[in-house]
């Protein structure tokens, strides 16, 4: 399937749920417009900046789903963004 356009995502933001005083928002501004493996590590990397844990990491691939991601991209994605 094709992947939705920028303007369909940019204003899309979800709050999550969670047991303190502070606000949880996910954005997917530019989430969908090019390969889903540098949507996922940048999911992965704000979950585990923000949250200061791998757990939610974690959960999130197992909820995503572990077969449909190759992890092994991962690194590359971390370099071209780094360089890129």
């Amino acid at each position: 399937p094709k992947a939705p356009a920028n303007s369909q995502l940019s204003k899309t933001t979800i709050s999550a749920p969670v047991s303190s005083s502070k606000a949880r928002l996910i954005d997917f501004n530019l989430a969908g417009v090019g390969d889903k493996h540098i949507d996922l590590y940048w999911a992965l990397w704000s979950l585990n900046f923000n949250l200061k844990t791998d757990a939610f990491c974690q959960r999130f691939l197992d909820v995503y789903g572990r077969d449909r991601i190759e992890t092994e991209r991962f690194r590359t994605i971390a370099a071209i963004e780094v360089f890129g």
